[in-house]
């Protein structure tokens, strides 16, 4: 029993109450407080979160209602967290042992409040306080998930959260996306195809950015199997330096993320979402490294809404200019046209172009050039005029034409490579300029309408490295499905490679270096089979070979051909022209196409014979259609072909003969015949249609 010292503690007691009483002492009410008695051990242990320790006492009572004042640990006091205001709470622990009293209630005192715990189980007494959310310090920040469209994916160059932290030293932040659990709504993030460098932390303040150096999935404990587990609703970005205090950050997705690291959950109100910092803490238990993240500033937002899907174009959140890298162009600078260009530099630093929606007009019958580092392009009125062409006149009014222009790094281009899974014998290196494009519309409203779907067309300029071998570089777009798209370009005088691209989108300038099993180093066209690899004109099989001296039938022919030529491919799904060509084939549209544009024809009895072997003379038909086609012709003063086998050749294909070979293109067997009835191998029409290309 503990009547022997009852009163002693009391007039303690009493006196500390009455000095709290009579202190002008303000009071912050705990926030929360548990206690437990273990009867096995005999000890009454517990603690309370309380903005103001010094002025707390914990009162224990027995059965017999007498009491005892329990002892702070003083060295297990610290701070735990911070109230909505940015009071700060600390922790304070109280254990006795020993103890000889069974306890029956517990009255904590703070200041001049008086706290009855409640008595919730045999021996456990505990208190909360709802009015009081602690947390980590609460800092300014800003969402951009607001009326964006629920189930859809982040995009490259997509805002997620401006933040400025108040405390130094902290090198990790933890993103919260959407998440409504009571509806079980959540967004999540895909760890199987998500790097740190897909996310990019911009330092708004002195105008400089960095990428994630690693990403962690976030845990919860699993009372079940009492293991903590990976959650993907949220998770931890690593960086190289901490952030720094009072700085304005943005943190967004980079240039080069592939638009599939993050869905958003589907279309709905009072989703959750947060943005913190704070440090990554490891500590050992028993054999195990454990680690926790030890958030110490924290902005949350609350009540936010995913749209529905609508018809159309569809608007997203409002912009707030958090960077200040926009560029506005005026009617007078779209009126210094030159040979046909009206010519745009982007000033430096900077990343968006903003155009009066007028622009297509005040350009004229010119092309619209802008220049950045490392990348140039051009654009036409008509083209322009496709941009907004679906747009409502409500829409238009006052608006402006965003075009966002962000260089990408070797880095980004690397991880995008390496996530598209390239076969072993295939390899692929960054060899010049990165670019990620993005074309949107700022409406009076400052909102944005994306023109991700609108289907346009303009050249893109980019810059190839001195290094790169110029045979094996073609422009790839970057997908979201983490593939790489071949555009393919033409490099032009200034050693800079041209290619016609589509819109928005990441484009870079890659190398695409493929071996073969079955072609040896030393073999006779070699660079010409891997030139044509490299514009993905040839393939090879699922084992690595490509079958040099295999013949080429006259579906593959049709579908080189028409590649090489630029004819493009039918894809109309129309019938076939001929009898013996499924619609559904692979090669039905090329052969369609070289069909439409004169290059070959049937067999006479309606049929195509797709995989039938073509000759060496049908070949020579065939290129020299595709020199007529491009404007050139036989000179009459070049000698006519002369083959040792002369006779043999078809007189319908004497004179395109005469025309290839007269170009280069053909010179024959070593023993000077031409042997026009021997099928072409795959090897032969490497290397002629190489050299077609070359013209």
């Amino acid at each position: 029993m503990i009547r022997s010292w009852k009163k002693k503690l009391s007039i303690t007691i009493s006196a500390v109450m009455l000095m709290a009483m009579l202190l002008p002492v303000i009071s912050y009410a705990a926030a929360n407080a548990g206690f437990y008695y273990s009867d096995t051990w005999k000890e009454f242990v517990g603690s309370i979160y309380t903005a103001d320790p010094d002025s707390v006492t914990v009162a224990v009572y027995d059965e017999n209602d007498d009491f005892r004042i329990l002892s702070e640990k003083s060295d297990r006091r610290q701070l735990n967290g911070f109230d909505q205001n940015n009071v700060p709470y600390y922790s304070m622990s109280f254990v006795d042992i020993d103890t000889d009293y069974i306890p029956t209630r517990l009255v904590i005192t703070e200041g001049t409040t008086v706290i009855e715990t409640v008595y919730t189980s045999p021996g456990r007494f505990n208190y909360f306080n709802d009015e009081v959310e602690l947390g980590a310090y609460r800092i300014q920040g800003s969402e951009y998930f607001s009326g964006k469209l629920g189930g859809s994916k982040l995009q490259p160059n997509d805002t997620l959260f401006t933040f400025t932290p108040e405390f130094e030293d902290l090198d990790y932040i933890k993103l919260s996306l959407p998440s409504n659990y009571l509806a079980n709504k959540v967004s999540l993030f895909n760890p199987t195809n998500t790097v740190g460098s897909d996310f990019e932390l911009v330092d708004n303040t002195v105008s400089s950015s960095v990428y994630a150096k690693s990403i962690i999935p976030d845990q919860q404990y699993n009372i079940e199997t009492h293991e903590y587990e990976d959650v993907f609703d949220s998770f931890l970005l690593q960086f190289e330096e901490p952030l720094l205090k009072n700085h304005t950050y943005q943190i967004k997705l980079s240039s080069t993320s592939q638009g599939n690291e993050i869905t958003l959950a589907g279309a709905g109100s009072n989703y959750y979402s947060s943005i913190s910092a704070g440090k990554y803490i490891s500590y050992q238990f028993e054999e195990e490294t454990r680690h926790f993240f030890q958030e110490q500033n924290q902005k949350a937002f609350f009540n936010l809404t995913l749209s529905s899907p609508s018809t159309g174009i569809i608007i997203t959140s409002p912009i707030t200019p958090v960077i200040p890298d926009t560029q506005a162009v005026t009617a007078s600078d779209l009126g210094n046209a030159s040979d046909g260009k009206v010519s745009l530099k982007l000033d430096e630093g900077t990343t968006k172009l903003q155009l009066p929606l007028n622009a297509s007009e005040l350009i004229g019958d010119n092309q619209l050039s802008v220049e950045g580092d490392g990348f140039s392009f051009l654009i036409s009125a008509s083209e322009l005029d496709k941009l907004t062409a679906e747009l409502s006149e409500e829409q238009l009014k006052d608006s402006k034409l965003l075009l966002n222009l962000v260089k990408g790094t070797k880095t980004d281009t690397a991880a995008a490579i390496k996530a598209s899974n390239p076969s072993k014998n295939t390899a692929i290196s960054s060899a010049g300029s990165t670019i990620s494009l993005t074309l949107s519309v700022v409406t009076a409203d400052d909102e944005t309408i994306d023109l991700g779907a609108v289907s346009t067309s303009f050249k893109v300029i980019m810059e190839v490295s001195g290094t790169a071998n110029t045979d094996l570089v073609g422009v790839y777009q970057l997908m979201a499905d983490e593939s790489l798209k071949y555009i393919g370009g033409k490099l032009n005088e200034n050693g800079q490679l041209e290619a016609e691209i589509g819109g928005n989108g990441t484009y870079a300038v890659l190398e695409y270096d493929k071996s073969y099993v079955d072609v040896s180093s030393d073999f006779w066209a070699l660079d010409k089979i891997k030139r044509l690899s490299a514009q993905h004109i040839f393939e090879g099989d699922n084992a690595g070979n490509f079958n040099p001296q295999g013949n080429m039938t006259r579906a593959e022919f049709a579908k080189v051909i028409g590649l090489i030529s630029g004819v493009s491919e039918d894809a109309s799904g129309a019938s076939s022209s001929f009898s013996d060509v499924d619609g559904d084939a692979w090669y039905a549209g090329y052969v369609e196409a070289a069909l439409n544009a004169g290059l070959m024809s049937g067999m006479g009895d309606g049929s195509f014979n797709p995989s039938g072997e073509i000759s060496r003379q049908q070949m020579a038909v065939i290129l020299g259609r595709v020199l007529e086609m491009k404007g050139v012709t036989s000179d009459s003063s070049s000698d006519a072909s002369s083959f040792t086998d002369q006779d043999n050749i078809a007189v319908w294909a004497q004179q395109y003969l005469d025309l290839v070979v007269q170009q280069g293109l053909i010179s024959g067997r070593p023993d000077g015949s031409f042997d026009p009835e021997a099928s072409l191998t795959r090897a032969e029409a490497a290397k002629v249609l190489a050299l077609l290309q070359s013209l």
